[in-house]
């Protein structure tokens, strides 16, 4: 074979000048870190900030519908046909002014931060997951309009500070967890049309400053909350178009008892014997004797023991209910779990005391076969 076939090709100057500039190109691409987003500008940096802590507290990342963060973009394209970075967030003036994210697969608490939203009107997180209590700092997005939470895990109670809200013509709060009564404070909304709070472990009667509101929507049924007996709040009430009440008028009896360690499950409280602190007890109204009643029967309130085992129901109206151990936790009833009881027009009343005892423990041992 002649040598002119082991020959290699020619390589030029300009051949190897140009595979040099290839291999820069492709070392910078791959070592360059990412083009960093501009800032936003759209909207002031509090209110996109707000934006990012409600993504993180709420569970963003798992959404129905997901925003993109961050974005240089956080309002609506006005271009026809472009998807939104932050879907159900809308702005106008450069404000974020609406933001609404219902049955979007939130969970988690509300951070503070959501009071820096101030210019919104209409706040819709309602239909998701959200727990914890609502945060006084809602009360300072003064532009609010519309506040819907309803069908939530909400828990605690309703703050006071939601009375600064005086812009406000919707509330709901329906279908929580919310206890606690209402804050006379909700009278101050002067501008308020409709207000739910229907399906809450609400109690205590309904503020006598809720008069001075013009409401034409007011549901408070599936609560314990009861109603002032007086002719004028009760000429309020019946000129409220759109209503639903639980029918309870209040009283000024109370409901008490105490829960011990039945330690040796006899029934009988003995010495040594001392009361469960944190039990859960429920006093509900007796179905058969409510059917008078204007709407359903109240779910039942509920007080927590305290460190003596004790527990007190004020404002109670006279009439049939019954007191009922929840169960706790490693404990069991040692006797009834509920009593029924009928307080009187006058008078308080005092439950018998109910036992409870941690339940026995159960080995299950193997079997051993010879």
């Amino acid at each position: 074979m002649p040598p002119e076939a082991f020959r290699m090709p020619l390589v030029t100057r300009s051949t190897a000048y140009f595979s040099l500039c290839v291999c820069l190109v492709l070392a910078l691409v791959l070592v360059s870190p990412p083009t960093a987003l501009a800032e936003q500008t759209e909207i002031p940096p509090e209110e996109y900030a707000a934006l990012e802590a409600l993504y993180a507290a709420l569970g963003g990342e798992g959404w129905t519908i997901p925003w993109t963060l961050p974005t240089e973009h956080p309002c609506p394209s006005q271009q026809p046909g472009a998807q939104p970075d932050l879907p159900g967030v809308y702005c106008y003036q450069d404000h974020v002014v609406s933001l609404n994210l219902q049955a979007n697969g939130l969970s988690g608490s509300i951070p503070e931060a959501a009071g820096d939203l101030t210019h919104v009107h209409t706040l819709d997180l309602s239909e998701n997951g959200i727990s914890g209590e609502i945060p006084s700092a809602v009360g300072g997005i003064l532009a609010l309009q519309t506040l819907d939470l309803r069908g939530n895990q909400l828990t605690g109670e309703i703050p006071a500070a939601l009375g600064s809200l005086t812009g406000l013509t919707e509330l709901d709060l329906s279908g929580n967890q919310l206890s606690g009564s209402i804050p006379a404070d909700l009278g101050d909304l002067a501008n308020l049309q409709r207000l739910f709070l229907y399906n809450n472990p609400l109690s205590g009667p309904l503020p006598a400053s809720l008069m001075g509101l013009g409401l034409s929507g007011f549901w408070y049924d599936q609560t314990d909350l009861c109603e002032p007996g007086d002719a004028a709040f009760q000429t309020w009430l019946g000129g409220i178009t759109d209503l639903q009440r639980t029918g309870i008028i209040c009283g000024t009896q109370a409901v008490s008892g105490t829960v011990w360690d039945d330690v040796n499950r006899d029934g009988v409280q003995d010495d040594g014997e001392a009361g469960v602190a944190g039990v859960t007890m429920t006093l509900a109204r007796d179905a058969a004797a409510a059917v008078s009643t204007v709407a359903a029967v109240a779910s039942g309130r509920q007080v927590l023991t305290d460190g003596a085992g004790q527990y007190r129901f004020a404002n109670v109206a006279s009439g049939a209910y019954t007191v009922t151990t929840t169960r706790s936790l490693g404990y069991l009833p040692t006797g009834p779990r509920s009593v029924a009881i009928t307080v009187p027009a006058e008078g308080d009343v005092v439950v018998p005391p109910l036992g409870i005892a941690l339940a026995p423990v159960h080995l299950h041992l193997p079997l051993i076969m010879r």
